[in-house]
């Protein structure tokens, strides 16, 4: 049994497991995460002291892109001053003292918020007495806000790669469920979709990372396992082919 030196430390809400002891990144995150079964963390921030830099780990093994408060408990515990630190493209600087220097990230926008990119997304409100408004309220009304925009998807359960589906088609195969079941569909309910392309939401592989622009076609999906005809899918590794270059997601499904 090997044994892996690591201490716990929290920060604004958040606990942190830290370590410069490189056998954790041969260990399964997910697992270690878990507060009933394992050690239990938001973030698992790895120091490496041979080449000085940080790696950092969300809960379910996904790469972060950072961690301000993890990045503080580090500069912490291994006492680093003006400790230059780069992250995705982000230059950092770190101090024992709990701040994070780093370059004012822009304002971006979508729907319905403006937001912080530094790593998450922090959202920005304008308020016109910041000493007098109630953080806990205004937080408070973001947040069922928020509730009500999330997408229940933990009925995705065929497969581990979670695609954001971008387009489909119609395959004769749908066409045939979609009028009465083609004697395809051996469990109701189910999506229909053969085929669909899209972008890789969440995974632990190695071969399909996040961010990959991916395409399925056939493998029983729509049949046996939930198809395309969704906002997600998820999928076997096995079924997925990567977006070959020069050829967008919409094209893969003409």
């Amino acid at each position: 049994m090997k044994t892996i030196t690591f201490n716990k430390m929290h920060a604004n809400g958040n606990d942190f497991l830290i370590t410069d002891d490189r056998e954790i990144l041969n260990q399964p995150i997910q697992k270690l995460s878990n507060r009933k079964t394992g050690v239990g963390f938001d973030q698992l921030l790895f120091f490496d002291k041979e080449i000085q830099s940080v790696q950092i780990f969300n809960a379910d093994g996904s790469k972060a892109k950072s961690c301000f408060n993890g990045l503080r408990c580090v500069a912490k515990l291994y006492d680093l001053n003006n400790f230059q630190l780069e992250l995705f493209g982000r230059s950092l600087i770190l101090n024992s003292d709990g701040s994070v220097q780093s370059k004012h990230p822009a304002i971006l926008h979508d729907d319905t918020f403006a937001y912080l990119d530094i790593g998450n997304k922090h959202v920005v409100v304008h308020v016109k007495d910041i000493h007098n408004t109630n953080l806990v309220v205004l937080y408070d009304k973001y947040q069922e806000y928020v509730k009500t925009l999330k997408l229940d998807i933990d009925f995705l359960k065929d497969g581990e790669i979670l695609v954001k589906v971008d387009y489909s088609d119609l395959n004769f195969k749908d066409a045939m469920i979609l009028k009465n079941g083609g004697m395809l569909v051996k469990e109701y309910p189910r999506i229909p979709g053969i085929d669909f392309s899209g972008t890789v939401a969440e995974s632990n592989d190695e071969e399909f990372k996040k961010g990959d622009k991916v395409i399925l076609t056939g493998c029983r999906v729509g049949e046996l396992f939930h198809g395309g005809y969704s906002q997600y899918a998820k999928v076997k590794k096995e079924f997925l082919i990567k977006c070959p270059d020069g050829i967008s997601t919409k094209q893969a499904m003409i």
